[in-house]
């Protein structure tokens, strides 16, 4: 079954019931479920640009999934097409194949979020883009939301024991160099997606349940800059 969904002149996203990627292990229920209500919180907010240049906050942590060959280097720089000037938070790196490549707050734990970022997919060519990470509990085990311009997909996925499997995919916009917004709300078992403010996944998955961190992930040679870090926990957040 395929729908395609026309929100606005610059989005049309495509509902799969099979992806692209294989087939998807979670139904879409987009179409039929209302947003999720957003855990209540204090907002904690990363634009970078009160950090130093050339360096890595202490508040992050650098970390791999399979990593092959040197790890990636995120780091602060000035850009001037940054999504809010002067700085941006961003990945260089050679990687290939199944590396996961991460960036990802020390603290807090929490179960329930509303997390968002600003991304711009700078260069690759296996893979481009990237997203976020939650329920992070270690290089193993968390859940991630990957807008990748180079397959012009927008994916959903767990990573349990080191394994990877898609829970659903839908088509996106295929621009890579300019900035796009990637937002997760998860509430108990159901998981919203965003894609540039449009709720575009929302699925049902019990893989994950306890909680973990929130960050950032690429894959492979996937070298993009981040900005405009949002996360909102749930009130008993670690």
């Amino acid at each position: 079954m395929l729908r395609t969904v026309v929100f606005d002149r610059r989005i049309s996203i495509t509902l799969l019931g099979v992806t692209l990627g294989g087939c998807a292990t979670a139904r879409n229920l987009v179409a039929t479920t209302s947003p999720l209500v957003p855990p209540a919180g204090e907002p904690i907010r990363w634009s970078f640009d009160d950090s130093a240049v050339s360096s890595l906050p202490d508040a992050w942590e650098l970390c791999e999934t399979k990593g092959r060959g040197t790890p990636g280097q995120w780091l602060v720089h000035d850009d001037p097409s940054a999504s809010s000037k002067p700085r941006v938070l961003r990945l260089k790196t050679n990687n290939t194949g199944g590396t996961f490549n991460l960036c990802v707050l020390r603290q807090p734990n929490t179960a329930d979020v509303d997390v968002s970022v600003r991304i711009r997919a700078d260069t690759g060519r296996e893979d481009q883009g990237g997203g976020l990470v939650w329920r992070f509990r270690d290089p193993g085990n968390y859940y991630i939301a990957r807008w990748n311009p180079l397959e012009a997909n927008y994916a959903l996925y767990k990573v349990v024991g080191g394994k990877r499997s898609l829970l659903t995919e839908v088509s996106a916009p295929d621009k890579a160099g300019i900035w796009a917004m990637v937002r997760v709300v998860q509430v108990a078992d159901r998981i919203d997606c965003y894609l540039d403010d449009r709720r575009v996944i929302a699925v049902e998955d019990t893989s994950l349940t306890q909680p973990g961190r929130a960050g950032l992930w690429t894959k492979a040679d996937a070298s993009s800059a981040f900005d405009d870090f949002v996360l909102v926990a749930s009130r008993d957040a670690e």
